[in-house]
């Protein structure tokens, strides 16, 4: 069995991953009501966070293809 000890994260670690998530949400959330800009910003704000986070990559391609932007999408989606 592997017993991991988690590192302590400081406050501004904290408020990183925060920012992250919220990021995420609001992406989601843009992504469910077709507001697929909004969508894409949010996912770029997550990635300013996690520049390279694969999630936020694929979900913000998948913003740019279902509103059709193809080139972009596959910019974010082949990665």
């Amino acid at each position: 069995m592997v017993v991991r000890k988690h590192a302590k994260v400081d406050e501004a670690e904290r408020a990183r991953i925060s920012a992250y998530r919220k990021a995420l949400a609001e992406g989601r959330r843009a992504t469910n009501a077709a507001n697929y800009p909004e969508a894409r910003a949010a996912f770029t704000e997550a990635l300013k966070v996690r520049d390279e986070d694969p999630r936020a990559y694929a979900e913000r391609g998948y913003a740019a293809y279902l509103e059709k932007s193809y080139g972009t999408a596959q910019d974010d989606l082949v990665r």
